[in-house]
């Protein structure tokens, strides 16, 4: 029955399949190997640690988001194999699923991108202050649940906290005052990856999804953040099932190739390029040839 009904529904066939791939980035997202000596992403961190008290500036930056991004996307595998089972589809958990995926490992793919180390590291930099932005409010939160007796803290716990508030705020100006590029809002991000993915096509990508990042993956995005806030308006565009299975697919195949893609870039600037294939790899086998491809590109 399940057979008949893929090929019923190509979009059914072609979310399982893709779900088998998403399934094999977990090991790598769950124990990403740190850069290899004298790899390129390593020295893109070398220099920080002495002012930023942070040995994987660079490497972290994307790295985090693309380990986020895998888990994402392999929940959203297990929901498509669930489903497969119960017949049930769990559109909105998909989309939201993929479009985090999506996000994080568009993310990744844009600190590390430029072949230029100075822009690399501008980047990350821009990624860190937006972060500290963040940060600031969960302090500001604490401090006010705190003061108003909402969450008291001990006397202990609040030394401590006001002591990591100093060391965060000291790090938070530091910051402030090195040159970095700002982190654009999402869709600038996805229009320079979907640029950089076109130029430079990932061998591994039989399916050709990359090619459609610009376009399927920038609209499945939009669908997934009217899905993430319970906007009402993507239901107009939800005429049938068969067309509820299509944006579903697209969100998938979107999350896919630029989490694959994000896994790629990292490997292949953690890796000194004639070292390929002797470093453990904890990524799936297939994405090899893309690794192979981009590493010369980053020295």
């Amino acid at each position: 029955m399940n057979e008949y009904l893929d090929l019923l529904v190509p979009q059914i066939g072609r979310m399982k399949t893709r779900a088998e791939r998403g399934e094999q980035l977990k090991t790598w997202g769950l124990l990403p190997s740190h850069p290899e000596p004298g790899s390129s992403l390593a020295l893109d961190d070398a220099g920080f640690s002495d002012q930023f008290s942070d040995s994987y500036m660079v490497s972290g930056a994307a790295m985090f988001p693309a380990m986020t991004a895998t888990d994402n996307l392999v929940s959203a595998s297990v929901l498509v194999k669930d489903g497969s089972r119960t017949r049930e589809l769990h559109a909105p958990s998909l989309i939201n699923l993929c479009r985090a995926a999506m996000e994080l490992s568009t993310r990744a793919i844009w600190v590390l991108l430029d072949t230029d180390r100075e822009v690399r590291r501008q980047r990350a930099l821009g990624v860190l202050s937006k972060e500290l932005d963040e940060q600031n409010t969960f302090i500001s939160i604490t401090e006010n649940g705190h003061e108003d007796g909402a969450a008291k803290l001990s006397d202990k716990d609040h030394t401590d906290f006001l002591e990591h508030k100093k060391l965060f705020e000291e790090r938070r100006n530091t910051v402030r005052s090195t040159p970095m590029v700002k982190t654009p809002a999402f869709r600038f991000q996805m229009n320079d990856v979907a640029k950089w993915l076109t130029e430079n096509t990932p061998p591994h990508d039989s399916d050709e999804l990359a090619g459609r990042v610009g376009f399927a993956g920038k609209r499945a995005y939009n669908i997934g953040s009217a899905s993430v806030h319970g906007y009402r308006w993507m239901t107009d565009y939800l005429n049938g099932t068969t067309n509820l299975l299509g944006l579903v697919a697209d969100a998938f195949a979107g999350a896919l190739i630029t989490t694959e893609c994000a896994v790629a870039l990292i490997e292949a600037q953690s890796v000194i390029p004639s070292n390929i294939g002797s470093r453990p790899a904890r990524y799936p086998e297939y994405l090899q040839r893309t690794v192979r491809a981009w590493a010369p590109m980053y020295q």
